[in-house]
């Protein structure tokens, strides 16, 4: 039975009440020939039956309406059966209409009826308190009032509350009209009394298909005996969720509904709400198809895939264990920390914090990974978010990108160095000598970090590749420095590392410590030196080794393969010419030195070649001017005065032109010693010999001590000059009645040491560095006003050296001086 037909049921109930109660009334009225009370009730009954078929045909119901509906009627019969035409009861009567028109659903009925009680209440009131409009008793007035009062508030009341619910069922009408899900009411057994428009929607059948029909004779055939199952539970139990089944469309088709259903055991109705989960369906078949078609391309994957939730591996393929090495039971157990290279764990850290954060979308990285077996391998990490059995979760695949990551590596690494070599050779085109040492070092510190060896080293060597000549090298601090290859060798290891560097070839080896062949004097350099790897390239032009470039690595071992080599052999060959230029640089260094010291001293010569040799010649043409003026005769002694001081401008002349004439001869390679053994002593005598009658005539004391028997082998011209000068300059600078010795021995090393000692004046000690050069501001003139010319000591220097020998002073001013000069016995 449906809601409608219950309804339908107290409305004629109601309706026969009504007929009791006004049907006696009326035929009495009939009989009284009352037509007032009889049209009255005529037009009352008519409206009745108005009203009954508005509500037919509107199907609307409402309880309180047919109760009072009820009570008005017996209520109206009380009055009329009692008070006639003249009692109150025409008052209920014309009130009948206005209720039965609000009472069963009328717009206007109850606003009538609400207006007509509040007249018949102010009239009630208005007899009271002045007995002129309604002529009853005061007690049926009093009656009266209260009646109408209690009708006007009850209606009120009534209005008020209908009002709401009106709102309150079309809120309800509204959801069930506009709701996605589809919503279905009916009976126990299964029939549909009631619908929501979404069915049509969804499904394709109206309303009025469904209605009446068993819901089940429309479920899937493979889905009825769990659908029918469901049902028993539901009327056992009164609540169920989560039945899935097939519904039949009006086109045929089937759709996937997800029901809820509630049993509602006062009325016997059951409320289910179904949603359409026919997309979901295909969506979580398809899903599911591509999971497996994902699962065995994953499993024949040589990736590592996997799924990543609350900080552990949840699903991951075989890819993933054979990257890892570690087995199932492990891998699930497994903290990332774990199997991150410490150097990468920061960077790794910082995209774990960022998925933690939310972060959506494809996230890449590259980082090595350790695995249990300790290997270091690159991966490619691709990694994105999903939900997995209800919780975000990490979805990631990771690629062994170790080979691809060792040729990037191998190629950058080349690429640098190409480019450091070739910064290299444009650092060293503009090198010189004074910049070499910096730039070599420099050279070395960068060549040895980009090679992560701890010292490097480059060292020159002689012709016979035994001895070093120059050596540039860097370490790292804390690690020692670079000791000679040649340091602590016996002669056979000498011999050894010397033909090795012959024949021009490299040596190398990764690590000394595992060598398994015997490395000979490698070995014992490493076991000295304390390195475990060594790199020694061979610097080589026109077939001769010149020099070596090595590199050593202490704390580790270092490998580099053989490309590597290769270009570092070219950088030998750019060291080789670097060298080489720097050679030539100093040389051409040299030579311009050499140069600008024989034009200054050539420019300083000719200054004194023009000012010594004036001045003589100057006093030689005033003392002949002099002798030759007949008008002054001159006396004899006159005459032998002058002619005494002109043998001495000439003397000072013949010393200086002799030097000059040395000095030219020196500087154009023409003088070579020619060495012949002399007696020292007698050598010493006959040098001096002619220079003895100045000491003599100053008052001088000339001591010789030689030291007997004693020969030299030298030559005997150059050695006079050297003499010759040094004794002069002790004449000139010591005072009359001074000492002037002069003295000759053998040394412990077969040196002769010839000493010229004076208690003249000494020299200043700022004259010193100046005291072998032909620097003028050095000049002094004797204590007799004799002039120097300062070519004497530098002929004096540079004659000792040709012997091999050396010329150095010892002095204090105002004390006197001692010049030695020492040279070779070469018996």
């Amino acid at each position: 039975m449906t809601d409608f037909q219950r309804e339908k049921r107290k409305v004629v109930t109601v309706a026969i009440i009504q007929a009791l109660g006004v049907v006696p009334i009326l035929l009495q009225n009939i009989l009284l020939k009352n037509w007032l009370i009889v049209t009255v009730f005529s037009v009352y009954c008519l409206l009745c039956a108005l009203n009954y078929g508005y509500y037919v045909w509107r199907k609307k119901y409402n309880l309180w309406a047919y109760i009072m509906m009820t009570v008005t009627a017996l209520d109206f019969g009380f009055y009329v059966w009692n008070g006639g035409v003249q009692g109150a009861g025409i008052f209920w009567s014309l009130s009948l209409p206005f209720l039965a028109m609000y009472l069963l659903g009328h717009t206007n009925g109850g606003r009538f009826s609400l207006v007509y009680f509040s007249v018949l209440l102010l009239l009630s009131i208005s007899s009271l308190l002045t007995g002129f409009v309604m002529p009853y008793t005061p007690q049926v007035l009093i009656v009266f009032f209260l009646v109408s009062y209690i009708n006007v508030y009850l209606l009120f009341t009534i209005e008020k509350s209908r009002h709401e619910m009106r709102e309150e069922v079309d809120r309800i009408n509204r959801l069930f009209n506009h709701v996605a899900d589809l919503l279905f009411i009916g009976q126990k057994d299964g029939s549909l009394t009631s619908v929501s428009p979404s069915c049509s929607t969804v499904l394709g059948w109206t309303r009025e298909e469904l209605m009446g029909k068993v819901f089940v004779d429309f479920i899937h055939p493979l889905d009825k005996a769990v659908t029918i199952t469901f049902n028993e539970q539901l009327l056992n139990v009164g609540h169920l969720e989560n039945l899935d089944n097939r519904f039949l469309c009006k086109d045929g088709s089937y759709r996937w509904l997800s029901w809820r259903a509630t049993l509602d055991r006062e009325q016997n109705l059951v409320y289910a709400v179904a949603r359409d989960m026919t997309e979901e369906k295909r969506t979580k078949s398809r899903l599911q198809a591509s999971e497996e078609a994902f699962r065995t391309l994953s499993e024949q994957s040589n990736a590592g895939i996997y799924i990543f939730q609350r900080g552990h591996f949840v699903n991951f393929n075989k890819g993933l264990l054979d990257l890892l090495g570690y087995s199932e039971e492990e891998l699930h157990v497994l903290e990332v920390s774990q199997f991150v290279h410490p150097n990468d764990w920061e960077s790794v850290l910082e995209c774990v914090k960022r998925r933690e954060g939310g972060e959506q979308g494809l996230m890449r990285s590259d980082f090595r990974i350790l695995t249990k077996q300790g290997q270091t391998k690159w991966v490619n990490l691709v990694t994105d978010l999903i939900t997995h059995e209800g919780s975000p979760a990490v979805v990631g695949t990771m690629h062994d990108i170790t080979e691809a990551k060792q040729r990037e590596e191998a190629l950058r690494f080349r690429s640098e160095l190409q480019r450091l070599m070739a910064d290299v050779s444009t650092e060293f085109i503009t090198s010189g000598p004074d910049t070499l040492t910096e730039k070599m070092d420099g050279l070395l510190e960068r060549f040895c970090t980009f090679l992560d060896f701890d010292r490097a080293f480059l060292y020159t060597l002689n012709d016979d590749v035994n001895q070093l000549v120059d050596v540039f090298q860097w370490h790292k601090v804390g690690i020692d420095p670079f000791v000679s290859i040649f340091h602590d060798l016996d002669t056979e290891q000498l011999d050894s590392i010397s033909a090795f560097f012959k024949s021009f070839d490299q040596v190398y080896v990764p690590n000394v410590l595992t060598a398994k062949e015997d490395l000979g004097w490698v070995t014992e350099k490493a076991r000295r030196h304390q390195f475990q790897s060594i790199l020694l390239l061979p610097l080589v032009r026109n077939k001769q080794t010149m020099g070596v470039l090595g590199f050593e690595a202490v704390t580790h071992p270092t490998v580099v393969d053989e490309e590597i080599i290769g270009l570092l052999k070219m950088l030998t060959h750019v060291l080789t010419e670097v060298l080489l230029k720097n050679e030539l640089d100093l040389s051409l260094k040299t030579a311009a030195s050499e140069m600008d010291a024989l034009n200054q001293t050539k420019d300083k010569l000719f200054s004194i070649i023009a000012h010594d040799l004036r001045s003589p010649f100057n006093t030689i043409i005033s003392f002949t001017e002099l002798m030759a003026d007949k008008t002054q005769p001159m006396t004899l002694e006159a005459i032998q005065g002058y002619a005494g001081m002109l043998n001495q401008v000439a003397l000072v002349s013949l010393e200086l032109l002799e030097n000059l004439l040395d000095w030219s001869r020196l500087q154009r390679g023409m003088l070579k010693p020619e060495r012949n053994h002399v007696l020292v002593d007698e050598f010493i005598k006959v040098a001096i010999a002619s220079y003895m009658e100045r000491a003599t005539a100053r008052k001088q004391w000339v001591n010789i001590q030689v030291e007997p028997g004693l020969k030299v082998a030298i030559d005997k011209r150059m050695m006079e000059t050297v003499l010759r000068n040094l004794f002069t300059n002790a004449i000139k600078f010591t005072p009359d009645g001074g000492v002037i010795t002069l003295q000759a021995l053998q040394t412990v090393d077969k040196q002769l040491r010839i000493a010229v000692s004076d208690t003249g004046i000494g020299i200043p000690e700022k004259l010193l560095p100046l005291l072998f050069t032909v620097e003028e501001s050095k000049n002094r003139a004797g204590l007799g006003g004799e002039r120097s010319s300062g070519l004497g000591l530098m002929l004096c220097k540079e004659f000792v050296e040709l012997h091999g020998g050396r010329l150095w002073v010892e002095t204090a001013e105002f004390k006197g001086s001692t010049f030695y000069v020492e040279v070779p016995m070469m018996d």
